[in-house]
């Protein structure tokens, strides 16, 4: 996947998880027209006030993929996606590893809990029972190993990810009415 797709499907994964507002939509089409990424539709996404409606902003970007020649992907694909980047920082120790792991317990969220992600609610809960003083009760997270599990379940995600099943089915919940 060539670097201006795949920055255009991880800004489009923000969108789908709610997370993309007016003014990211401005920054991105900009650093995009920086990096010498060019469309009619890109220059109107940068140029717009960060009060511009967003459904506004949302028709600009679908034209600006039109005029870059890159197809839309489904919201799953696009969480995929935006996961496997988010697993990569981890393993390259880039940006803040307990946020980056925070994303990927909401993307698990709004993918319905599939179990490949599962490791990623674990994980999250043991991060924030480390933060506030706590041991890490579901994967045994400790000041002292915590990068080290990090790694381990980045790098153990990103392998199933290209080895086994690219969506694996919905892990088993709480019933509804109990």
């Amino acid at each position: 996947m060539d670097d201006v797709r795949k920055r255009l499907m991880i800004f489009c994964a923000k969108q789908a998880l709610g997370i993309a507002l007016t003014p990211d939509y401005i920054d991105w089409a900009t650093n995009e027209l920086v990096n010498g990424t060019d469309s009619p539709s890109l220059r109107i996404i940068a140029g717009l006030s960060p009060n511009e409606n967003l459904f506004v902003v949302e028709e600009y970007l679908k034209k600006a993929m039109k005029e870059l020649g890159i197809e839309e992907l489904k919201k799953d694909e696009l969480l995929y996606l935006y996961a496997d980047y988010l697993a990569e920082m981890l393993i390259k120790k880039e940006g803040d590893a307990a946020n980056n792991v925070s994303m990927l317990y909401q993307i698990s969220i709004k993918l319905g809990h599939p179990r490949i992600m599962g490791r990623w609610i674990a994980l999250d809960e043991d991060l924030t029972s480390l933060k506030f003083g706590g041991p890490g009760y579901l994967m045994g997270v400790t000041k002292e190993n915590v990068n080290e599990i990090v790694l381990r379940e980045a790098s153990e995600y990103l392998f199933e990810r290209k080895h086994g099943e690219k969506v694996l089915p919905p892990m088993p919940g709480p019933k509804k009415g109990l």
